[in-house]
């Protein structure tokens, strides 16, 4: 005679198979968290070395820039020192006479492989402005024509070195320059 299965006996099996079933369910998704997290920190992991990568790529873009850059700075000052003589020296003076031989030289070649798009053209604006300069100065405050384009020259030659280091130049409500993010990129 067989033995029918009890009530009990049926909720037994019934609950050993949730039990599996909830078992191999909480397997899976234990194993689907566990990938998760993997993938989140090798995402991470791979984004810090990018982001390191990105800084050493950075260092060394600076690194070999600084040969070009610090003849750019040179070549600028000495720009600012020879354009400052020739606005503000007679023109029969030896000072300009000099400072005119050396703005030619430095205008044709030495600058040239150094200078931005900006400085060149500011460059050619005073070039021409020295050109056409009248002889007759003005007071101080009151650029002539050659002195307004020196003044210009000079505020070229700044913004590009600022420029090359990552900083940014703002005017303020007076119309005065002040720098912005003075740190080097």
């Amino acid at each position: 005679m067989s033995e029918s299965p009890t009530a009990a006996d049926q909720w037994l099996k019934i609950a050993q198979t949730v039990a599996i079933v909830a078992g191999m369910l909480g397997s899976v998704w234990t194993y689907n968290v566990g990938r998760q997290h993997e993938a989140s920190v090798r995402y991470d992991r791979e984004e810090e070395q990018r982001e390191t990568k990105k800084k050493e790529a950075e260092a060394l873009r600076i690194q070999v820039l600084q040969p070009f850059l610090k003849l750019r700075q040179e070549r600028y000052e000495e720009v600012s020192k020879v354009v400052a003589k020739l606005a503000n020296h007679p023109r029969e003076s030896d000072e300009f006479k000099n400072a005119y031989s050396r703005f030619k030289e430095l205008y044709v070649v030495e600058l040239s492989m150094v200078e931005s798009l900006e400085v060149e053209a500011a460059m050619k604006r005073f070039a021409i402005a020295l050109r056409d300069a009248s002889e007759t100065p003005e007071e101080i405050t009151q650029f002539d024509r050659v002195q307004k384009a020196a003044f210009d020259l000079s505020h070229d030659l700044r913004n590009s070195l600022c420029n090359d280091y990552g900083w940014q130049i703002e005017k303020t409500e007076s119309g005065n320059p002040i720098l912005l993010n003075p740190e080097i990129k």
